[in-house]
């Protein structure tokens, strides 16, 4: 989701640095009449634009303005050259007036709305290039224009212009395009609604491995980790996965109730990141819900020979109770009673040292335990219950 926004915002950046043009020829066809000394300071400007020369040409245009010079032409390449200055404030005052004059100049709109960006006026950028999309007849722009109403805050408008625009493009949609629609969904938290489209265009887009992971996300942000993985899969059968979403493919797969599956991604993961450590965790967690006790049992063990102190305890935790899993009850019983040394689980230690005694038949060790259990209140009920059972027999 910040992938998305910040993918999103990297779009826009791109568009909108990309509507300036080299010089000001898309708009010469302005029909107010130009005085004849004016053009020839408009030529000598578009020869310096030409050239790059953008301080040169800006200092001719505000000579020409000192002079008495007011012409849409005049402002509107001003405007330009106040861009490439990266001057937008005093831009988007020029542009303004070059529009009021040639209002039905696309190019003038489409660096309006660059001004506009440049100083946070979103729904102003917006407004601008959705008039230029309107006089172009141009769907690019207007999906464009659509990304600006939701920097605006007005994802609801933006979804709502997007997405006939997008049925429109079919197969020649760009995948930065699906990636912002999709963004633009999670954005709004309308991710079901997101699925619904994506429905639509698959016959044209389900080739893509973006589709597919595009797809996940969206089932993921609805609660649909099954589908989601599935969807990741089919993504990895057109394309390999990057890492992180490999990961997430293993993370699904342990949500959907697939442990087992699960710890085969894990394990294929932990062979292209041997050190990370969080991955090893989720490979045993994944093993134990799998009941997989023997492979469990041994990752553990190789994790506590390199854990630090703060890791440990889940670790011993884990490790004796797989023990007494695999009833070996003896084994089961050194890892307790190494465990109980840490107050935090010294009472469900002692609890699982009794039950290990009451395996083995010993009784005597197996009341020494629970009396040290219910010492500790959460404990304490369990640990009556079993005495109890003990006194009885």
């Amino acid at each position: 989701m910040a992938d998305g926004a910040k993918r999103l915002f990297l779009s826009l950046l791109l568009v909108l640095t990309a509507l300036l043009l080299p010089d000001g020829r898309g708009w010469a066809d302005c029909h107010q009449p130009c005085p004849a000394v004016l053009l020839a300071q408009l030529q000598q400007a578009d020869r310096l634009a030409g050239q790059q020369n953008w301080a040169q040409a800006r200092q001719l245009l505000q000579q020409a303005q000192q002079q008495g010079a007011d012409h849409p032409l005049l402002w509107g390449r001003l405007g330009q050259a106040l861009l490439q200055l990266q001057q937008p404030e005093a831009a988007l005052a020029a542009l303004e007036r070059a529009v009021a004059g040639c209002p039905a100049e696309a190019t003038l709109w489409q660096q309006l709305a660059q001004a506009a960006w440049q100083l946070g006026q979103h729904e102003r950028a917006a407004v601008a290039l959705q008039r230029a999309a309107e006089l172009g007849g141009d769907d690019q722009l207007a999906r464009q224009a659509a990304l600006l109403w939701a920097e605006a805050g007005e994802a609801e408008r933006a979804l709502t212009q997007l997405e006939p625009l997008l049925e429109r493009a079919g197969r020649v949609l760009v995948n930065e395009e699906l990636h912002n629609y999709v963004a633009l969904c999670l954005q709004a938290q309308q991710a079901g609604r997101g699925l619904r489209h994506l429905e639509r265009w698959q016959p044209a887009l389900q080739s893509r491995a973006l589709f597919w992971q595009l797809r996940a996300q969206l089932l993921v942000a609805t609660g649909a980790f099954g589908p989601a993985a599935s969807s990741l899969r089919v993504a990895a059968a057109l394309a390999p996965l990057p890492l992180e979403q490999q990961r997430l493919l293993a993370d699904l797969l342990l949500q959907a109730g697939a442990p087992a599956a699960a710890a085969r991604q894990y394990e294929a993961l932990l062979q292209l990141q041997p050190d990370e450590a969080e991955l090893a965790h989720r490979l045993l967690h994944s093993y134990r819900l799998a009941l997989q006790p023997e492979q469990a049992l041994a990752l553990c063990e190789r994790l506590l020979a390199g854990a630090p102190e703060a890791r440990r305890r889940p670790l011993l935790q884990g490790r004796a109770e797989l023990l007494y899993e695999l009833e070996r009850y003896n084994a089961a019983a050194q890892a307790f009673d190494q465990l109980s040394r840490h107050p935090a689980a010294a009472g469900a230690a002692w609890l699982g040292r009794a039950s290990c005694a009451l395996r083995q038949q010993d009784r005597t060790v197996a009341r020494q335990a629970l009396e040290q259990a219910r010492r500790y209140p959460a404990q304490r009920a369990e640990a009556d219950r079993l005495l109890r059972q003990l006194a009885q027999r």
